[in-house]
Formats: C-alpha cells, sequence, structure tokens
C-alpha cells in the first residue's frame, strides 16, 4: 500500500510542477500598466503551492526508504524549499537595496 502512496504522490507532483509551468505560459496577460500579466505569476504560485502538498506527503511516506531513495524523494521537497528561499532572498535583496537618491 505504500509503495502506490508513494507513486501516487510522485504523479501527482510531477503533474502539479508540469502545469505550474505549462498553464501559465498559456495565459494571456491580464491589466495594464505595473500588473499587467501579474496573472501569470499568481497562477504559478497557486500550482507551486499544491505542487508542495503531494511533495510534503512524499518527504513523509518515504521516511521508512534507505537513505539512497529517500533523497531521491525528497527532491520535490528541495525545490519547494529552494523556491521558498528564492522568493524571500528577492523581497530582502530589494529591500535592503541602496535607496534611490
Amino acid at each position: 500500500m505504500r509503495r502506490y502512496a508513494i507513486w501516487g504522490f510522485a504523479v501527482l507532483w510531477a503533474a502539479l510542477y508540469l502545469m505550474s509551468v505549462l498553464i501559465p505560459m498559456m495565459q494571456s496577460p491580464t491589466d495594464m500598466g505595473f500588473t499587467r500579466g501579474m496573472n501569470r505569476v499568481l497562477t504559478f504560485l497557486e500550482l507551486q503551492m499544491a505542487a508542495s502538498l503531494p511533495a510534503l506527503g512524499l518527504w513523509i511516506a518515504t521516511r521508512h526508504l534507505p537513505p539512497g531513495p529517500r533523497w531521491l524523494a525528497r527532491v520535490p521537497g528541495l525545490l519547494a524549499i529552494a523556491l521558498i528561499l528564492g522568493i524571500a532572498a528577492v523581497i530582502l535583496w530589494a529591500n535592503m537595496g541602496r535607496p534611490p537618491a
């Protein structure tokens, strides 16, 4: 049963991750001016958030595996963590930059 759960989480994560890239590319940008195309960014982030849930389930479901396959199953979770840290780094970098003269 656990094997099917692991494969289910992996397939669901892969589908959501792929959709988070493909769907925003196919959307037409809405709004005008500064916020034009913000719908694409929000769709990407929403689907990434949805993909992080099966990644968490995959992380938890593979606790009993030996270290080699366990690290392979943790790649989706590590990608989600890297995305969160990357967004936080960009926000901090923008806020800590030199103020305009």
